[in-house]
């Protein structure tokens, strides 16, 4: 079995495009956080397919351990935030993993001026830009990444109620920082 993947978008500044996505590199738009992969190998039932589930870094040791090689994991001493995600990749069923951080930096760190991005469902909350100052950046950036994979609509204004459940979803990730 082959995995290939990609840890985030290119600096765009150094000659790298993530056309048609918006941002990159230390950004937290689809630009710099969604990647390119694939997979490859016997195992798999049908080739040459677009598969577009949601699938983070962390689903990738439990699915090589318990969906590849077929091993199991001891759930009491692996304490893991990933998903057996084989099944989203093989037989086109939902993947398993419906929530997202894209990224945290808790307000105790000044210097982040606390940017962090949440993805449920097809939502998408960005809390802060890194050198945005608070008078220019709206409240949050909210968009939705199936409908608008390039973001370009920003549609706080129109969901506050999202935006509000996305935050929420921040702060629970923010109490359980540790230094």
């Amino acid at each position: 079995m082959i995995i290939f993947t990609a840890d985030n978008g290119g600096q765009t500044g150094e000659g790298n495009s993530n056309w048609p996505l918006r941002g990159n590199k230390a950004m937290l738009f689809e630009g710099d956080v969604r990647g390119k992969g694939f997979v490859w190998g016997s195992k798999l039932p049908k080739l040459n397919y677009d598969n577009n589930q949601l699938i983070h870094v962390s689903d990738w040791l439990p699915t090589i351990v318990e969906g590849i090689a077929g091993l199991e994991l001891d759930k009491n001493k692996w304490k893991l935030d990933g998903y057996i995600v084989w099944p989203a990749i093989t037989m086109d069923s939902q993947s398993p993993c419906k929530e997202l951080l894209v990224n945290l930096n808790p307000h105790m760190k000044p210097e982040f001026m606390g940017q962090a991005a949440m993805w449920v469902g097809a939502w998408k909350l960005i809390d802060g830009l890194p050198n945005c100052s608070l008078a220019l950046c709206p409240d949050g950036w909210l968009f939705n990444v199936k409908e608008d994979p390039n973001e370009r609509n920003n549609v706080s204004d129109q969901h506050p109620d999202i935006v509000k459940q996305l935050k929420e979803r921040i702060e629970y990730y923010n109490s359980t920082h540790i230094e």
